[in-house]
């Protein structure tokens, strides 16, 4: 099951809507390599559009999901998240410094959902005590071509003039 495609918007002020979350990302003076501040908020004004109010989808969804990042040299880093396309984006941007950020980690090139979260927490310490040769044999039978399974959950849209200042 592939999460919902999220949007992203990149002018002065950017948001990212998400199925339980509207996140905006301000450009800040002073943070370093393009980082933003990211603002997160539950946006009932969207949620009236699809009939839904953000606490009856989060009762709903009750989804984990253990992943496997990839950088270009297949650098591998194993997590878990509640919200994987939120998550994701995190790495892809780098909004957080750490192992990912450093070495560039940010393709996802495996992923499973898990109904419970101690499951899925054993099965993230599960995959982190693998051996490397296994983890790519697990990639290797899901996604033999290493592509980015979060390559089209992102679409670029574009900016809106009126945010602008003349």
């Amino acid at each position: 099951m592939r999460p919902e495609r999220a949007f992203l918007v990149i002018p002065s002020a950017a948001a990212l809507v998400i199925p339980s979350t509207v996140i905006l990302v301000i450009p800040t003076p002073g943070l370093t390599r393009g980082r933003n501040l990211l603002l997160t908020a539950c946006h009932s004004a969207i949620w009236s559009m699809v009939g839904e109010s953000c606490e009856d989808y989060s009762a709903a969804v009750r989804a984990y999901y253990v992943y496997i990042l990839a950088s270009r040299s297949r650098t591998l880093y194993v997590g878990v998240t509640n919200d994987l396309v939120r998550r994701i984006f995190e790495h892809k941007m780098h909004f957080v410094a750490g192992f990912t950020d450093r070495y560039r980690v940010e393709r996802l090139v495996h992923f499973e959902e898990i109904s419970d979260i101690n499951t899925a927490i054993a099965r993230e310490k599960q995959l982190k005590s693998w051996r490397r040769e296994k983890k790519l044999r697990l990639i290797e039978t899901t996604n033999p071509s290493w592509e980015d399974l979060s390559g089209d959950w992102y679409e670029v849209l574009p900016a809106d003039s009126s945010l602008r200042s003349e």
